[in-house]
Order: structure tokens, then sequence, then C-alpha cells
């Protein structure tokens, strides 16, 4: 049998974790204070760490995804979508590329025996999965000749897809489904982590006219992907990208007016704008971390210092100093496990908060987890802030002198003078980290708040809004002469397709309740609300060729100003003499006008290829709340036929009411037809400040915290020198020093170490705030208003934190203070 003389090691471990839990119940409060501070730092800190590595660290999900880039345009007119012409020469004149592949967005109608369902579909080149490198859940990708009219109708479900419309059935490949009534074949499911193009639930093979193919000017293709060569640096495609952007300018000045076609990893477009806020979101965290490190470290000095009489003692009964290191060591470690076991729960709980959340703007956040490596650097931090607190304590028992020890307890002495200049040290450090967290985070507030309350051009309030998408083929871009074969003669023609936009709003406008109603494509914080177009005015000198004038192109319906009450400032609104086959017409906003009519009256004035101007309304935003309007220019839906539109109900009756009803108008025209993206306008205005509203959150969470930790600091602190300066306190009230006398001398003790602390945060976040100023609206990172806010409420705390236990101070009765223990 073993005894236990055989693990002196094991004994004295067990031994030290006794004693431990032992002195935790005589002081429970600072223990549990010390676990709470850690719980929240590392918890916190595992979070962003969780979140940074899951948006920004994470590779691809794709085989081949650190060979893939990206299309992007640098030129005036800001998107991404590029021409089936210029496609084949881009392709074919990088050399660098070993493979090119790009999709057209639409959607559909899924048929399944019910309700209708509105898919977001995307139309790719067939060898889309090959090249990506998609390792595919069920089934397969597309295979070489599935792509062109009169191909074989294929399908792959997104996971999402396969699993809410076909209960994850593992028999699907194979099924046919029926998208606007044609018939499909399912040959695959794609894995859940494959979400190119974002929001995409469905693949189809291209499948496009010869016409629209030969089309420079036709911009269907959006963002086209491209394959590296093995051995083929970026740096390389990237010179030879822009050689051809160059040339397709020169050989072809009117279609590719505007653009400039560059490369980027693939890696960065799903990154998007989100870098810039995670990293500092990151830094702050990271001040955190460091003030919970200061405050517990201050903690267990403080600590440390009351047993100044304990540990001399134990030591003059015999006791090593190794021995009372070590087991102020394993005080130390226990504490910083106990705290990592309960961060990592809070951060478990935090992750599944933001996921459940679905900040819009930023859907990478979708797919964070806490996974594997995460948890393995949360020990580590767990270990390391163990190692690190329990050093300070333990070096300090290390060095402690018998006699000092002893006399300590008749004198209230703290301990070696090094340990309070490292408690105050400690104290400066923490408010110096404070700092820079309390005025981001007042920064993103005033932000946040001036971003969502602007006037956005248009009212958002009681406006029901919902997307309804038509199976035709006569549209603005579909002329009639084209729709041959098309499976339903009810939208074969333009005038078939305005007929039923018509015969929606007159039954929506019957509906109780109801302002108004309008039709549109384009409308602001929209999936479409990005459609472009040039602006070229009879009469006036043209534009040079590399800065045309850009507008937001937009069709709408009469009533479509008066429904978001967008104002109209001169001419005329829209009506019914604006109908298909007359004279051409359209309306400019406010911000046109200016930009590019040079004080002309703009009313009366013919643009190129839309029409003569016969109104002029007020800017609106289009995608962003933190841009600034864009020039626009609306054409007459009546005059154009759009397949894809918005409907936008202004309704003075319950929105779950309008809803409803509106659902039902749409059925009663055709029930093949489903109704998507159904929602109130003023939530989709404000669901688009989400990475704002995220980043706020945060960022004040954080700031909550630090400013929390920094009372505790401050008040333990100032706590402890007064316990330790009580017989002195006792000495001064005997003498006849009045009781304000002992309050103020304790708050000034606790404010100057504030004071320096403010001073060195200021400095840092003067530095830093550069690193802010591009997540900030309408407000300057280096506001005064909110640097003298920042310090006024570290003062405050700082003042309240000293206040308390400075009137205990006075409260001191000097017989109990002089008396000897």
């Amino acid at each position: 049998m073993t005894k236990k003389d055989d693990w002196p090691l094991l004994e004295a471990v067990h031994g030290d974790v006794v004693f431990a839990l032992r002195s935790f119940r005589k002081t429970p409060g600072v223990a549990l204070t010390i676990v709470l501070t850690l719980a929240l730092a590392i918890g916190a800190s595992t979070t962003m760490f969780s979140i940074v590595h899951g948006v920004l660290l994470n590779p691809l999900p794709l085989r081949n995804g650190d060979r893939l880039v990206w299309t992007v345009n640098h030129g005036k007119r800001p998107y991404d979508a590029m021409s089936p012409p210029d496609f084949r020469e881009w392709t074919t004149s990088v050399t660098s590329f070993e493979a090119a592949a790009s999709w057209v967005l639409s959607r559909a109608a899924l048929d399944g025996g019910g309700s209708p369902v509105q898919l977001s579909i995307a139309d790719v080149t067939d060898n889309w999965f090959t090249m990506l490198g998609v390792p595919m859940k069920l089934g397969r990708g597309f295979t070489a000749g599935e792509e062109g009219i009169g191909k074989p109708k294929v399908a792959v479900l997104s996971d999402g897809l396969w699993r809410s419309q076909f209960g994850g059935d593992s028999d699907v490949v194979g099924r046919t489904v029926l998208l606007d009534g044609a018939r499909y074949t399912v040959v695959g499911v794609a894995p859940p982590s494959f979400n190119f193009p974002e929001r995409v639930q469905l693949w189809r093979p291209l499948a496009m006219e010869p016409g629209g193919l030969a089309c420079r000017r036709c911009r269907f293709f959006y963002g086209p992907v491209a394959l590296l060569k093995p051995g083929a640096t970026f740096a390389q495609a990237q010179n030879e990208a822009r050689v051809v952007a160059a040339r397709l300018r020169t050989r072809y000045p009117e279609a590719e007016t505007g653009l400039a076609y560059d490369i980027q990893p693939l890696h960065e477009h799903f990154v998007g704008n989100t870098r810039k806020p995670l990293v500092v979101l990151l830094a702050a965290v990271a001040c955190l971390l460091l003030i919970a490190c200061a405050n517990v470290a201050t903690l267990l000095l403080v600590r440390a210092g009351a047993r100044t009489t304990e540990i001399g003692v134990r030591m003059a009964l015999g006791a090593a100093r190794r021995r009372i290191a070590a087991q102020l060591f394993v005080e130390s470690a226990m504490l910083a496990l106990a705290g990592g076991a309960l961060g990592v729960t809070l951060a478990q709980w935090a992750i599944g908060a933001i996921v459940v959340a679905r900040f819009e703007s930023m859907p990478a956040l979708a797919d964070v987890s806490l996974d594997p490596r995460v948890l393995i650097v949360s020990v580590l931090v767990t270990t390391a802030a163990g190692i690190i607190f329990g050093m300070a304590p333990a070096l300090q028992a290390a060095r402690t002198d018998i006699v000092d020890a002893l006399k300590s307890g008749a004198r209230g002495a703290s301990g070696p003078r090094g340990a309070a200049r490292a408690r105050g040290a400690m104290l400066v450090a923490e408010v110096a980290l404070v700092v820079p967290l309390l005025v981001g985070a007042s920064l993103l507030v005033q932000s946040f708040t001036r971003l969502v309350s602007q006037d956005v051009g248009f009212a958002t309030d009681h406006v029901v809004r919902f997307d309804v998408t038509l199976p035709a083929c006569g549209t603005v871009w579909a002329p009639d002469s084209t729709c041959a074969g098309v499976r339903d003669p009810r939208y074969v023609s333009r005038a078939q397709t305005l007929a039923f936009g018509s015969a929606l709003l007159t039954r929506l406008r019957a509906m109780p309740g109801t302002v108004n109603a309008a039709l549109g494509f384009g409308v602001p914080f929209t999936s479409f609300a990005k459609n472009q177009g040039f602006i070229v005015i009879k009469g006036l000198p043209a534009p040079p060729p590399d800065r045309p004038n850009i507008a937001e192109q937009k069709y709408v319906t009469a009533g479509y100003f008066a429904t978001l009450r967008i104002p109209l400032l001169r001419g005329r609104d829209f009506d019914d003499g604006d109908r298909l086959g007359g004279r051409p017409v359209v309306i400019v906003s406010e911000g046109a006008v200016k930009a590019y009519f040079g004080g002309v009256d703009p009313l009366g004035k013919e643009l190129q290829d839309e029409g003569t101007v016969i109104g002029v309304v007020g800017d609106t935003k289009t995608q962003t709340l933190s841009g600034a309007p864009e020039p626009a220019m609306y054409s007459p839906m009546s005059q154009a036929g759009i397949a894809w539109m918005t409907v936008l109900v202004h309704s003075t009756a319950d929105p779950g009411t309008v809803m409803a009803a509106a659902r039902a108008q749409v059925a009663a025209l055709d029930r093949t037809l489903p109704v998507d993206h159904m929602s109130m306008m003023r939530d989709d205005v404000e669901a688009s400040a989400s990475s704002a509203r995220l980043a706020t959150l945060v960022l004040s969470g954080f700031a909550g915290a630090a400013l929390l930790l920094a009372v505790l600091g401050i008040y333990g602190l100032v706590a402890y020198t007064v316990r330790a300066r009580q017989r002195e306190v006792g000495i001064r009230v005997a003498l006849g020093a009045p009781r304000g006398h002992i309050v103020a001398l304790v708050v000034r003790g606790g404010i100057a170490l504030v004071a320096t602390g403010i001073v060195i945060g200021l400095a840092l976040s003067l530095v830093g705030s550069g690193a802010i100023r591009g997540l900030v609206f309408g407000v300057a990172p280096t506001d005064p208003a909110t640097y003298v806010a920042a310090i006024a409420v570290l003062l405050g705390v700082a003042g309240i934190a000293s206040w308390v236990p400075a009137r205990r101070a006075a409260k001191i009765d000097p017989l109990i203070a002089m008396r000897p223990e």
C-alpha cells in the first residue's frame, strides 16, 4: 500500500489547498471580488478573441481559399459588377489566373405545395464549386457543360434551405423542385460553412441569352472570383489585372467610364469593414484585461500586507520562506482557475447572445463559436494570470523581516514601503487604462446617438415594406421581343408586368388605415438600393470621361414621394399621364442638381437615355446612415416595367394587421407569388447601423466594467491605507485634528493617485484617437467636452470611493486606535 510519505509534494499541495480554502472563508469578500474580476476580464477577452479569430483570422472554409481573389472597382462608379465581355477578356488576359468564375443574382419562387417561398438565387458559371474548392455536404456541384441555354436544369441547395424546406432529408439529391414553375433537379447540398454569395439559398448554372453575353454595357456579373495558379503571387496578378483594366478603358471609353477594376484576396471581401472596429475592440479588451490584472494584483498585495503579522508568526515558529511563498502562490492560482472557469462560461453565453442577435451588417458573426483553440488560449491566459498575480505577494512574503512583521501588528503598518509604492503604481496604471476606454465609449455613444437620430430624408414610421418578384420577362432589362417561350403568359410583356403593379396598388390603397402606397425599385435600405446610372445633360458640356456624372437610378410609381414623405421641392410628381410609350420623364434629387447642373434650372432639361426633367425632390440616404446622400434620379415605373419591386404602405393601422392584409392582397392577385422581407421601414434603417450598435454596446460594456474595477481598486487601496494608518489617525484625532481634516486627508491621497493616472490616460487617449476616427459620426475623436466629461467621471468616482473609507477613518476612537495589540 502506498504511504502518504511517498508523496511529499502531493501532500504539501493538498495542505496548501486546504489552508487556502480556510483563508478564503476568513475574507470571502476579497476572494469573491478577485474571482469575479478575473471572470469578467477573461470572459470578455475570450469572447473578443473568439470573434476576431472567427471573423479576421479564420481561413475561408474552402480548399483553395488562400489562392482566391475577388474583383473590386476603384473607379468612380462604386460597384463591382462586370459585363460578360469584360469578364472573358479579364480572365483570359491575366496569365496568373488558373480559372475564374462569376455569378448573377436573381430570385425565384419555390413552390413546395403550400405557400410559395421567395429564394435568393445565384446563377453561376459551371466551374463555381470546383474552382472555389467547396467540400459538398451531399451530392456534387456543377459539371462542365451544364451552363447555358437549353442545358439540363439542375440546382444546389444551401444547408439552411435544405433544413428549412426539405427537413434535412439525406435523400434530397435527385429530387425535382419547382422554381417559378420550372422543374430543377437537385444535384447537391452545400456545407453549412459555405455562404457565398452572402445569404444565397440556391445555386443554378448560368443560362444567359447570346445577346446578353455580348453586351458590353450590361453589367450582370457581380464581382467575379479568380483562382491564382500555383506559384503565382498576388502582386503579379494584381499588376496584370490593372493593365487589363486600363486597356479596357482605352478601347471602350463609353462602356468603361468610371470603372477601374482591381483585385483583392477573397478573404478581405468577407472581412470587409469589420476589421477596424474589431481591432479597436480587441485593443479595448486588452486594456480591460490589464486593468483587471492591476486590480487583482493590488488586492493580493493588500491581502498579503494585511497578513504580515501572520506571516511573521509562522516564520518565527520555523516555517520556511519558500513554503510560505508557495502557499501564497497556490492561493493566487486557485483564484485564477476559479475566475478562468467562470470567465469561459461567461464567454460561451456572450458568444451565443451575439450569434442570436444576428447583426445584419456583420454576417460573419453568425459563424463565430468557442472552438478548442480559443479554449486553449483561455487556459493559458488563466494560468499566466495565476503565475503573475501570485508572484507579487509570494516575493513580498519571501523578503519579509520577522522582527518588522511581528511589530507591524502593534503599529498598524502595511509592510515594506516598496509594497506600498507597488500598490500605488498599480492603481495609477489601472486609472490610466480606464481613461481611453471611457473616452472611446463616450465618443461611440455620442456617434451612435447622432447616427440613428439624423434625418435620412424620408419618413420611416408607420411604413410597411415588402418585396414581390414577378416571374416576368417583360421588363426594362428584357424587352417584350425577347420573351418568347416564357412559361407564365401573365407576365410576358411589360404592359402585363405594369398591370399587376397597378392592380396591387389599387387593392393596397383600399385597405382600412392606408394613407398611401407605392412601388419602387432602388428603395433606400433595401437589397437593391444601389443601382446606378449616368446623368448626361443635353445642352451642357459633357463631363470628362474619368469623372462621369453618376447618380442612383430608381424606378418608382406615382405616390412614392408622398408615401415616404420625401419633399417635392420643384416641378411635379409622376402621374397617370406618364405611361408606357409616352414621353420619357425623370425627376432628379436636389443633390444631383447641385452636383451636375451648374446652377442651371433643371426643369425641362433633357437627360440622355432618361427623358425630360419634370421635378426636383429632396435628398435621401441610400444604404448607410454614415454616408452623405448621393445624387439620384427617378424614372416612372409605368414607363419601364420592373419585375423586382419593393412595396411601400403608409398606414395608421396596426403593423401586424397591415402585414397580414397586404399578404392577402398579393395572394388574391396571384397565390403563387411569395411575399419577402416584410418589415417596418424603421427597422430596416436601424438594422443598417447594427455594426455601430455592436461596437458601441461592447466598448461601453468594457468601459463600464473598467470603471467598476477602478472603483473597487480605489476603494480597496484607500480602505487598506486607512486601516494601516489607523494608529496615526488616532493620534491626529487625539491631538485635536477636526474630523473634516481627516476626511480631506484621506480623500486627497486617493485623488492624487487617480489624477496621476488621468494625466497618463489622457496622453494615451490622444495618441490612440486616430484608431477610432473612422468609427465615429458627427463628433471629433479629440472632442474636448468628451475628455472633460471622462475626467469629471473618474474624479467623481474616485472621490466617492475614497470618501466612504475616509468617513470610517474620521470615526476612529483614539483610545482603540492607539491600544497595542
